[in-house]
């Protein structure tokens, strides 16, 4: 971890845990790895996954590319602590840049996938903030939006982390949390 604040609260029936780290150390059922249509980890949070979880995971994404903005896959987790990875693309090619709807898009259908899964816990990182060049209080509030939305329907996730490089947006993503 990169520092000790772990800041969390109980809303829209999950514990919501907002943190420091890097994604690759994140321990979930499901971590979202932060994609681009054609499954390519080669930058950013989705390069992180890659180099700690294997080349397994970026062989399955591409196998499946190309993967529709606004959907989402599940392939393994190789050596990550996780069962799966979800990729939730929100640029179609790498080094795009991108929008709040697509990253609001991407959220949901991460949470979908998730849920059909059965997982109980879900790891987002930051989506679209870096690559993507989304402000944070944009993406934040984008991502949140996503996340609440996807649970509107019956699943049985009871945890969300979103687990942020740099700490300074810790507080921003917290507050989109308890803000609605």
């Amino acid at each position: 971890m990169l520092n000790n604040e772990i800041l969390e609260q109980k809303a829209h029936s999950v514990t919501w845990i907002v943190y420091n780290c890097d994604i690759a150390e994140a321990t979930a059922d499901a971590i979202v790895c932060a994609a681009n249509s054609m499954g390519v980890m080669r930058g950013g949070a989705s390069q992180a996954l890659r180099l700690k979880g294997g080349d397994a995971i970026e062989e399955a994404a591409r196998c499946q590319a190309p993967i529709r903005i606004g959907s989402a896959i599940a392939t393994t987790a190789g050596k990550l602590q996780a069962n799966w990875v979800i990729h939730a693309p929100t640029i179609s090619q790498p080094v795009e840049t991108t929008s709040p709807a697509c990253i609001e898009a991407a959220a949901y259908a991460a949470v979908r996938v998730a849920s059909d899964l059965g997982a109980r816990s879900i790891a987002f990182p930051g989506l679209g903030l870096g690559v993507g060049e989304v402000h944070v209080s944009d993406g934040a509030i984008a991502l949140v939006a996503g996340v609440k939305r996807g649970l509107t329907k019956k699943n049985l996730l009871n945890v969300v982390k979103i687990v942020l490089r740099q700490k300074y947006y810790v507080p921003v993503f917290y507050n989109c949390i308890t803000d609605t």
